[in-house]
């Protein structure tokens, strides 16, 4: 092995150096060098990736949290806290607005049903006390309703051997 050393104000130059190592020596160093920095990248990769799925992870858990609510929701529990996520402020927002919206539609329907419900009893009180007989059929002929009075007069002593006769 030569070194040189060179002079001050000299200009640099390439200095060689032979080293006597054999090619089959220098062909496993080269292949050693090269499994390495593939191990490095695989590593790096696999570092980057965890950060990136555990970021993502902690990214997307308010957006979970809402499918959950969603799912609640459309399994009929209407009774539930909607969270505030920053950045899904405006779907938090919707979501608790249909809730709101779900509940109202469903009070409504219920005092709705509640007028029928009343309507229908009254009905039958009238058609139930008169001494007329009423037959109601709907348009294909089918009877869906008849009062006391029908039966009677018909000699029936059950709503099931009416039905079946006409």
């Amino acid at each position: 092995l030569a070194v040189r050393r060179m002079a001050v104000g000299e200009p640099p130059r390439v200095l060689y150096v032979a080293h006597a190592l054999p090619q089959s020596r220098i062909d496993e160093l080269v292949l050693k060098a090269r499994s390495m920095l593939i191990l490095v990248v695989v590593a790096i990769g696999v570092v980057l990736m965890a950060i990136l799925g555990f970021g993502i992870r902690i990214a997307l858990k308010p957006l979970y949290r809402l499918v959950d609510v969603a799912e609640s929701i459309g399994s009929g529990e209407y009774d539930l806290s909607i969270p505030n996520f920053s950045g899904l402020t405006g779907l938090s927002g919707a979501l608790r607005d249909m809730v709101e919206g779900i509940k109202s539609r469903n009070r409504e329907l219920h005092r709705t049903n509640e007028v029928i419900e009343e309507g229908n009893a009254r009905l039958k009180t009238i058609l139930d006390s008169l001494t007329e007989g009423v037959v109601v059929a709907n348009l294909d002929g089918l009877v869906i309703d008849f009062n006391p009075a029908a039966m009677e007069m018909h000699g029936f002593t059950s709503p099931e051997e009416y039905r079946r006769v006409l």
